[in-house]
């Protein structure tokens, strides 16, 4: 999309020097699809992290491979890490810039992104995590939440580019997240094509479960309806994104007290949204 010329089919050492002959059969398809077989996160490394580009993308590369490119399904934020520099190369834009160009601002995504400079700072949300004293970690007692900072301090503190950017880091808004969900709705932004790729259960997620992964989105059945979804966190928020096509329901949850952590309860309530917007639209003429 957006002129540029990359190839879901091409191996990365068309992109890429001196790749290891364990990852030359690596194709783009395989790092969209989380099935390259390169680890979930770098060793010994926080999201954020400065990195030079250049010095990192050599580091990842001699990483061992977990299994063989296309063998299996793997999650990899580090894939989408070579996905956003061969974005970078191709483009010849910054990676968080050309998304914002050709992506998010069409969308109408305006307070979304890794960067946000124009976004007041009162208006990121606090994240809260547990701070245990040897105490409560003894007697495995409960600790009091504490505030570690909003997501994007880190940048204010330490400007430069972070490893996470490419897998995640984003922050954003539930007004924007529904304006992402009409426009895959709608189509748009992309080409038919390439939603019908993006949302295509490319390779097993777990079989039993019956859950499968796209390009950048989990796909599964709830409920008998089928559901694209993904999660995210930084430790501390957690954020999910439901959509389902069948019915046209979109659920978006943010939490930003992991301690408080909200999946349990997200399992009891979204079967009931879900039922709720079905009974609706049976009852209507």
């Amino acid at each position: 999309q957006g002129g540029m010329v990359l190839s879901l089919t091409a191996t990365i050492d068309n992109y890429l020097a001196d790749v290891p002959a364990d990852k030359k059969q690596i194709t783009i398809h395989h790092l969209l699809s989380n099935s390259s077989g390169l680890p979930t996160n770098p060793p010994s490394m926080s999201f954020y992290d400065v990195i030079d580009s250049g010095i990192y993308t050599r580091q990842v590369l001699q990483l061992p491979l977990v299994a063989a490119p296309g063998e299996r399904y793997h999650y990899s934020n580090l894939g989408y890490y070579l996905l956003a520099q061969l974005i970078e190369m191709a483009s010849g834009q910054n990676w968080e810039a050309y998304i914002q160009q050709h992506i998010l601002l069409p969308a109408g995504l305006t307070a979304t992104g890794y960067r946000l400079a124009d976004i007041p700072q009162h208006r990121l949300a606090i994240n809260y995590g547990a701070d245990p004293n040897w105490l409560q970690r003894a007697f495995r007692l409960q600790a009091k939440s504490r505030s570690v900072g909003d997501s994007l301090q880190h940048l204010r503190q330490q400007p430069g580019k972070r490893w996470f950017e490419g897998g995640g880091g984003f922050v954003s808004t539930a007004q924007d997240m529904q304006a992402w969900y009409l426009a895959m709705q709608a189509g748009q932004i992309l080409t038919a094509a390439s939603w019908q790729l993006m949302f295509t259960p490319h390779i097993a997620e777990n079989t039993e479960k019956g859950s499968y992964y796209g390009y950048g989105w989990a796909i599964d059945k709830q409920h008998g309806f089928n559901r694209i979804n993904h999660t995210g966190s930084n430790g501390y928020s957690y954020a999910t994104f439901d959509y389902y096509p069948e019915v046209g329901l979109f659920i978006f949850t943010a939490s930003n007290d992991i301690d408080n952590y909200p999946h349990p309860l997200l399992t009891e309530i979204k079967p009931s949204v879900l039922e709720t917007v079905v009974a609706k639209d049976l009852a209507e003429p």
